[in-house]
């Protein structure tokens, strides 16, 4: 695979910051993605993403609305849980270092199921079947180091510490993602997207 020439691409903290006011857009009710008709012919022989996401699978979160993006300039990954694994890595350093994306996003959600189900397991040993409990396996960590009486706010913060774990687990991943950050090709944060309120908070540790 041929690395990517990033000279055209935006810089890390620029990349951000598209997507902070493409979120602004959503909220504000100027959600515009262009549909299929009207997008660049070009597309369909290469793609310049500048962004990655790693999100989850809920149908409620749809990363091209939530940050009010069209065709090309999201590299999406997702799954239940939002949390990495080697399919997922191997994805976001393809989008990284050969399609030149500058920034990923780990973003979590409010009132997150796979998160709900993990609280469920470390307070009650709740069993899940078929393979449910693999994904609640990767989310118990985070689950059990925020745990706390109030569910509200434990759900609320196993939801954040998930995304954070998340986030460490990317910076500190080498060859590839780790040598991006240091040379300052990349940067990797979290947020959380507010189901109420349609605001995706960013998360920087």
């Amino acid at each position: 695979m041929s690395q990517a020439n990033t000279s055209t691409r935006p810089l890390p903290d620029e990349a951000l910051s598209r997507l902070i006011a493409g979120n602004k857009r959503y909220i504000a009710g100027f959600d515009s993605p262009d549909s299929f008709k009207f997008q660049d012919p070009a597309i369909k022989n290469q793609q310049h993403p500048y962004a990655c996401i790693l999100g989850c699978a809920d149908s409620r979160v749809s990363p091209e609305h939530t940050f009010d993006e069209s065709h090309g300039n999201l590299f999406v990954t997702r799954v239940a849980g939002n949390f990495v694994t080697p399919e997922i890595l191997a994805s976001l350093e393809y989008g990284t270092a050969v399609l030149g994306a500058s920034v990923i996003l780990v973003l979590g959600h409010s009132g997150c199921g796979a998160v709900n189900a993990a609280m469920k397991a470390v307070e009650s040993k709740a069993i899940f079947p078929g393979h449910i409990g693999q994904l609640i396996d990767q989310l118990t960590p985070s689950v059990e180091q925020v745990r706390h009486d109030d569910h509200e706010h434990w759900q609320r913060e196993a939801v954040i510490q998930n995304v954070a774990t998340n986030v460490s687990i990317l910076k500190s991943s080498e060859p590839i993602l780790k040598k991006r950050i240091e040379d300052g090709l990349l940067k990797v944060v979290g947020g959380v997207y507010n189901l109420e309120s349609g605001e995706v908070s960013i998360i920087e540790n």
